[in-house]
C-alpha cells in the first residue's frame, strides 16, 4: 500500500460540500428508512424548537392547574395562552415568577456483553414569568367595558439536561461507524483541501480508518483499519443548556362580561447548547490472537450553539354564556425564525507506539498520540414552527373555585426549513420532517379550591410524542405526563403562589448507527422537578 497518498491528502483541491452539522455522530434514535436520501440533520432542530409550551411560562398559579388556562382569564399569563383572558383583569398588576428546576437522568447502557445504569442530575435556576399589566378601561356605554395591555415574558422551552452513560462492547467500535460512512466516498472527498469539517475527515486524518488503494483488486473507495476488535470501555458525558423564551405585547378587551377577545404579538428566541464527549478505552486484548493492540484509547468532542429568532401572532376569544360556564379558543402562527448555527469537533487517539508504514522518504510512520479539529463550521437559515390552536373549558362554582380543561392541536410535519446557504438545499430535510413527525394533541386538566384568601390547586397535563407511533422505540411513551399541585394566598395589594410540576419522559440515544443495528443503545429516563414561586402585586 502507498501511504503517501496520507500525507498529501490536505493538498488535494475540493470544494467543501455541505456544512458538516450533519455529522454529528449523534446519535440518532431513528432507523434511516424514514430519513430521506440527503437529509442533514436540521430536521432535527425544526422538531426541537416546535416543541414549546406556553404554560411552562406561566406563572405559579396556571402551572399549578396544569397549564389549564385557555378558558380561564383573569390572569396576568393569558398573555401566552389565551390573550382573551386579560379582558377579565380588574386591576393593573406586576408579577415575577423565579423558577428552580431539578433534571435528573437515569441512563442504561444496552451491548451484546451488558446492561449498565449511569445516573446523572443537573439543578437550574431560572425565571419563568415576569410581566405587567395596564388596566384600560372604558366609558363606553355600549357594551365594550374595555380591557387590559400586558408586556411580559414567558419561558417556553428549557433545554438544561446532563447525561452520562458507559459500559463494556466487545462487539463494534465507532470506527465500523466511520467504515460503513466512507464506504464509497473517495479520500480527496472525505478531507478536503480546506480542512476538516466533520468527524469523518477526523478518523481519517487520525489514521483510524484508511483507504484501500489496491485498485487492481476492486480497493477504489473502500477503507479498512487496522484497529482490531477487542473489549473497549465506551463512555459519554453530553451536557445540554440553554432555552426558549418569549416577549409578550398583548391586549385583551371585554364586551358587555360575555365575549372576551384578545390579541398578542410575540418576539421568541432561542439558545441552545450541546456538548459531547464521547470516549472508547482499550481495557482488553484483541479478540483476534494473532492481532497486536495498536490503539489504547480515543476521544471525541463535539460543541453545537443554535441561536434563533422569530416573530409570531396570538389571538383567542373567551365566551361566557353563564356565569357559570367560560369557553375559550386560541390560535397562533407559526413562528418565522432566524437562525445561525455554530459546530466544531476534536479527535485525539493514543496509539500503543504502532508503526504504520513508510513515507515517501522511507522513513517509519510511528503513531503515538495523534490530534485533529475540524473548522469551526457556521450556517444561517430559517425556519418556521407549527400552527397551534387550542380549545378550552371551564365550570365554576361560585367562588368556591373551578375545573378546566384544555386540548392543543398542533401538526408537527408542517414545520419547514429555509433560505439554506448556498452550498446545499433543504428539501431533503423537508421531506423528513414530513416523513418522520406526526400531527399530536395534548390535554390538560386542572382545578382550583378557594377557601376565603387560601387557594389548593392541581392539574395534570399530557403532551403527545411529535414521533409518529411506527418510528418510536419501543421504550417511547405516547404522551409525556406534566403533574403539577399548588397553593397560594391572595390579599388585596398582592398575592404569593407556589406550584411544584413533576415530568418525565424516556427516550432511546445511540452513539453511533451500524448498518446491521449491532451498536449499542442507551436508554434514558429523564425527570424533571420544578419549583415555581410568583409574586404578585396590585396597583
Amino acid at each position: 500500500m502507498n501511504h503517501t497518498y496520507k500525507l498529501y491528502k490536505i493538498k488535494l483541491s475540493k470544494l467543501i460540500g455541505c456544512l458538516a452539522l450533519v455529522a454529528l455522530v449523534g446519535h440518532s434514535n431513528l432507523s434511516s428508512a424514514q430519513i430521506a436520501q440527503g437529509s442533514f440533520g436540521y430536521y432535527a432542530d425544526a422538531n426541537r424548537f416546535a416543541q414549546t409550551i406556553p404554560t411552562m411560562g406561566a406563572n405559579a398559579r396556571i402551572q399549578g392547574i396544569g397549564g389549564a388556562a385557555t378558558a380561564i382569564g383573569g390572569d396576568i399569563s393569558s398573555a401566552s395562552v389565551n390573550p382573551a383572558g386579560l379582558g377579565y383583569l380588574k386591576r393593573s398588576e406586576i408579577t415575577f415568577s423565579p423558577s428552580l428546576s431539578f433534571l435528573g437522568s437515569d441512563a442504561t447502557y444496552n451491548s451484546a456483553n451488558q446492561n449498565t445504569l449511569t445516573e446523572d442530575a443537573k439543578l437550574n435556576f431560572n425565571f419563568a414569568q415576569l410581566g405587567a399589566a395596564f388596566l384600560l378601561p372604558s366609558d363606553n356605554s355600549s357594551g365594550y367595558k374595555g380591557g387590559a395591555f400586558s408586556v411580559s415574558y414567558s419561558r417556553l422551552n428549557s433545554f438544561q439536561r446532563r447525561t452520562s452513560y458507559e459500559g463494556t462492547n466487545s462487539e463494534n467500535s465507532i470506527i465500523d461507524y466511520f467504515l460503513n460512512q466512507a464506504d464509497g466516498i473517495s479520500w480527496s472527498s472525505i478531507y478536503p483541501s480546506g480542512g476538516a469539517t466533520d468527524l469523518l475527515a477526523l478518523a481519517y486524518d487520525a489514521y483510524l480508518i484508511n483507504e484501500d488503494f489496491d485498485y487492481d483488486n476492486g480497493g477504489q473507495n473502500t477503507y479498512y483499519s487496522f484497529v482490531p476488535v477487542a473489549p473497549t470501555l465506551q463512555r459519554e458525558v453530553i451536557e445540554y443548556s440553554g432555552s426558549q423564551s418569549q416577549w409578550n405585547f398583548s391586549y385583551g378587551g371585554n364586551y358587555d362580561d360575555k365575549l372576551f377577545f384578545g390579541a398578542a404579538l410575540g418576539i421568541q428566541s432561542f439558545r441552545y447548547k450541546e456538548s459531547k464527549r464521547y470516549e472508547e478505552i482499550v481495557t482488553g486484548e484483541p479478540t483476534d490472537a494473532s492481532q497486536v493492540k495498536s490503539l489504547n484509547s480515543l476521544v471525541i468532542g463535539e460543541d453545537l450553539s443554535i441561536s434563533g429568532t422569530g416573530v409570531n401572532f396570538t389571538a383567542g376569544v373567551i365566551y361566557r354564556p353563564i356565569y357559570a360556564v367560560r369557553l375559550g379558543a386560541s390560535f397562533t402562527t407559526p413562528t418565522y425564525f432566524s437562525v445561525t448555527d455554530t459546530y466544531n469537533a476534536n479527535l485525539s487517539a493514543l496509539y500503543n507506539n504502532y508503526n504504520f508504514g513508510e513515507d515517501e522518504s522511507g522513513n517509519p510512520i510511528i503513531l503515538n498520540d495523534v490530534n485533529g479539529n475540524t473548522l469551526d463550521l457556521e450556517s444561517t437559515y430559517n425556519m418556521t414552527t407549527p400552527l397551534r390552536a387550542s380549545l378550552g373549558a371551564a365550570f365554576f362554582v361560585g367562588k368556591l373555585g373551578f375545573i378546566s380543561a384544555d386540548v392543543d392541536f398542533i401538526n408537527y410535519e408542517s414545520s419547514k426549513l429555509l433560505s439554506p446557504p448556498q452550498e446545499f438545499s433543504f428539501t431533503a430535510d423537508n421531506q423528513t420532517i414530513k416523513n418522520l413527525y406526526a400531527s399530536t394533541m395534548n390535554y390538560r386538566l386542572g382545578a382550583e379550591l378557594r377557601i376565603e384568601t387560601f387557594y389548593l390547586r392541581a392539574g395534570v397535563g399530557l403532551y403527545g410524542n411529535t414521533i409518529k407511533e411506527e418510528f418510536r422505540q419501543e421504550n417511547e411513551d405516547a404522551f409525556q405526563t406534566r403533574i403539577s399541585g399548588g397553593l397560594g394566598i391572595h390579599k388585596e395589594s398582592f398575592y404569593i403562589d407556589l406550584a411544584v410540576v413533576q415530568q418525565a419522559n424516556n427516550t432511546t440515544y445511540t452513539p453511533y448507527n451500524l448498518s446491521d443495528n449491532s451498536n449499542p443503545t442507551v436508554d434514558i429516563k429523564n425527570t424533571t422537578t420544578n419549583v415555581v414561586a410568583t409574586v404578585g402585586f396590585h396597583f
